[in-house]
């Protein structure tokens, strides 16, 4: 991994990227946690995405965490962008008195809390 880092490191330099942190630093990167386009359409998503990167590219982030589950309308627009997948479960959990439309939750999409991933 040292090599990989080293040739990140050395491509950030020549595309204006920030390098990799040293080992005891965190990274820095910014987060969508409620990503919703009324249409689902994935070219507005991609102007969203495009905008953002446009706007934090150059500003020290190193990456942009956004949430895109499985068959998600607006996966197309991530396309052409690195990306790594994160498998993740997501449970609903309730009291068991209480009413809970399933539908409901089948039809949006969750919200996106870094800190639980």
């Amino acid at each position: 991994m040292r090599r990989v880092k080293l040739a990140y490191n050395l491509a950030a330099r020549l595309l204006r990227f920030p390098p990799l942190p040293q080992a005891g630093e965190t990274f820095r990167y910014l987060y969508v946690t409620h990503q919703a386009i009324a249409s689902e359409d994935p070219e507005i998503m991609r102007a969203l995405l495009d905008a953002a990167y446009g706007e934090h590219r150059r500003s020290g982030y190193h990456f942009l965490s956004v949430c895109v589950l499985v068959d998600d309308p607006l996966e197309p627009a991530f396309r052409g962008f690195q990306i790594t997948d994160l498998a993740a479960r997501l449970y609903l959990v309730t009291l068991p008195e209480a009413q809970v439309n399933l539908e409901r939750f089948r039809q949006a999409r969750p919200g996106f809390e870094m800190a639980l991933v």
